[in-house]
């Protein structure tokens, strides 16, 4: 059986389709079996033309079994001709039902919408299975997120149908939902979970997804709903899963679930069963909500992971090879690998599909410990590898490798592996894709997992560009934990990699647009306002921050204001439209923040302050820039003395 909903909006577009195609008024009643039965990937049998005719019947205002909607409309009764209702009225003014007896209206087709508590007669349900999802998805979580999970979605879809998976008879977002969501808990790859760990067909037994991690002798298992869910869906579970792995029995509705456990039954066997849903009604502690998914889909994407959860598997060159391996102890080793191998190895770590398009792979889960973002090809780099392949081991300091390594004797084995040195290089070939099999690279592959020694290894191998002290702090454990806990609150985001372009880079703008913060801006306002030392940090931020320490707990109240301030200030900036202006005021930014910060006082004040100063140390006694004026060592005396006579002015204002 087909969802009623899902089988009308389908005859819909079916019509459509025969009615462009044809050129015609009405399309014949055999032809939208067969085009429904297109559509649906199913065959074109009694049991689907029966469904077809029923509601074509039920929602035609011309039949006598009329009882939905007044969606199609037939030249003559027994005809076999039929063509969809086309009400503009009808199509813009539509309804949703949703939560607690609300409703999601728009009067124009979900350009717009809102929650109301009733709706009368002109609107009519929205049948759509992605507008559905689509609309509710915006109201729950915002509309810039919304549009994110769905473009992930639809990206899933493309997978699943080049993959050839897409074999669930379901419309809409179910199945890419599935992908999506265990994909998130597990910060896996959509690669990964489509080939491992979904359960694909339509007799699953009530099982969507079973995950088996190689490190673990637990396995889970789900049932997934994007809406509620019955308490049973766990015995259901239960029984389905024991008759397949300990009974070899094919469960009632489960000849899939029992062919995907078959292949992998070695696998599975002797393993602590754990059975969870996804779902947003079950009260069950091991039920997980669709909105947590959302919110730890952004988590993944926006904050550094050092746990990548990949395994990169790197063939160790033979013995007394013209490419011979090094090792040292506690398993770190060097030794040469041609650049075509790494990357393949790389690929197959994120189980990528061979003959992939390399250039839109993301790799971006390899350098999630890096101190910078993805930078640009070197141009040095891509000389080399266009025209010079054979020198190119010769001009690069080579790959640095971190990880939990274990030597598997013929290759080594690295859990969590991230590249702390070579984004560059690596990046820089993937991009070129050209003599990959002429390149040799030197590779560092080196047993660790303390995050400090990690940290470092980032920050000491990374000489090729030059690094700065600001750079470091993207690895510096206090800077990632208050990136987190202001992530968490929600209303900004600190940008803690101050060069480079990040994969996540247009999520993050997307959704807090003016209110992404950047590190230097957030380092020189936190500290600005501890030491009192505005025109050190404003003249010389690296050196006053390799005076600082950096390494404790960072002030959870006061990274909140000064988050508060700088967007304070930069929204008041773009107010301004005089250039002249803005510019004196960028000049003066620092101790504005401070302001804002510090003292508590408006922009309005604050400017009244700022103007203070600006005339009476630059406009009527010096001629150097007015920026001279906040770097010097003297600017917090003079801000002080504008600020008692600001405060005393506005004293004797509220006497009067």
């Amino acid at each position: 059986m087909y969802r009623v909903d899902t089988l009308k909006t389908v005859i819909r577009q079916a019509i459509n389709n025969i009615i462009e195609r044809e050129n015609t008024e009405y399309a014949e009643l055999k032809k939208i079996y067969l085009e429904v039965a297109y559509i649906l990937k199913k065959e074109n049998n009694i049991t689907l033309q029966s469904q077809i005719r029923g509601r074509l019947q039920e929602n035609c205002i011309q039949t006598k079994s009329y009882i939905g909607e007044n969606l199609f409309e037939t030249k003559k009764l027994r005809s076999g001709l039929w063509k969809n209702v086309d009400n503009h009225e009808k199509n813009c003014f539509k309804y949703i039902r949703y939560i607690k007896n609300s409703y999601l209206v728009t009067n124009d087709n979900w350009e717009h919408f809102y929650k109301a508590l009733n709706v009368d007669g002109k609107y009519v349900l929205e049948n759509n299975v992605d507008i559905l999802y689509e609309i509710k998805l915006k109201e729950q979580i915002g509309i810039c997120k919304a549009k994110i999970i769905i473009l992930e979605l639809k990206k899933i879809r493309e997978l699943l149908r080049s993959m050839k998976k897409v074999d669930k008879c379901e419309e809409g977002y179910g199945t890419a939902f599935e992908v999506f969501a265990i994909a998130v808990i597990y910060n896996l790859n959509y690669e990964i979970i489509i080939n491992k760990y979904i359960v694909h067909g339509d007799y699953d037994g009530g099982i969507d997804a079973i995950v088996y991690l190689n490190d673990s002798d637990e396995v889970d298992i789900y049932q997934i709903k994007l809406n509620e869910i019955s308490d049973v869906a766990y015995d259901i579970m239960n029984k389905n899963y024991t008759l397949c792995v300990s009974d070899d029995v094919v469960p009632e509705n489960g000849a899939d679930l029992y062919n995907y456990i078959l292949k992998r039954k070695i696998l599975l066997q002797n393993r602590k069963m754990n059975l969870k849903t996804i779902s947003w009604n079950s009260k069950k502690d091991s039920n997980i909500t669709p909105l947590d998914i959302y919110n730890m889909f952004f988590k993944n994407k926006l904050l550094p992971n050092r746990d990548n959860n990949l395994t990169l598997y790197i063939e160790k060159p033979v013995l007394n090879s013209a490419y011979n391996i090094a090792s040292y102890k506690d398993k770190n080793y060097t030794f040469f690998l041609s650049a075509e191998e790494l990357i393949k190895d790389m690929l197959n770590a994120l189980e990528i599909p061979k003959n992939s398009d390399i250039s839109s792979v993301d790799f971006s889960r390899f350098f999630c410990d890096n101190i910078r973002g993805a930078m640009p090809i070197n141009k040095n780099i891509y000389k080399t590898i266009i025209k010079d392949p054979n020198n190119f081991i010769n001009y690069n300091v080579g790959i640095d490798i971190t990880g939990k390594v274990r030597d598997l004797s013929y290759q080594l084995e690295i859990k969590n592996p991230i590249i702390n040195n070579g984004q560059q290089t690596i990046m820089s070939l993937i991009k070129t894709n050209i003599n990959l099999d002429k390149i040799m690279l030197c590779i560092h592959v080196k047993n660790q997992s303390d995050l400090i020694v990690k940290s470092n290894i980032s920050i000491f191998t990374n000489e090729q560009k030059p690094v700065r002290p600001v750079d470091r702090l993207s690895v510096n454990y206090f800077i990632r934990d208050i990136q987190k806990k202001i992530f968490d609150d929600g209303e900004y985001f600190l940008q803690i990699y101050s060069s480079g372009d990040r994969e996540n880079d247009y999520i993050i703008n997307s959704i807090y647009g003016n209110k992404v913060i950047v590190l230097s801006d957030f380092i020189k306002l936190y500290f600005a306002v501890i030491t009192t030392n505005l025109g050190g940090w404003k003249n010389a931020f690296n050196q006053e921050l390799e005076k600082i320490n950096i390494n404790k707990p960072f002030d959870l109240n006061l990274s909140f204001k000064v988050c508060e301030s700088i967007v304070r200030f930069e929204s008041y900036l773009d107010t301004i439209s005089d250039k002249r202006e803005r510019d004196n005021l960028r000049s003066a930014d620092l101790a504005f923040m401070y302001l804002l910060c510090k003292e508590n006082l408006s922009v309005e004040q604050a400017r009244k302050v700022i103007d203070m100063i600006n005339n009476e140390y630059f406009y009527s006694k010096h001629t150097s820039k007015l920026i001279d004026v906040y770097k010097s060592s003297t600017i917090m005396n003079r801000l002080n003395r504008q600020l008692k006579r600001f405060e005393k002015n506005n004293k004797l204002d509220l006497v009067k």
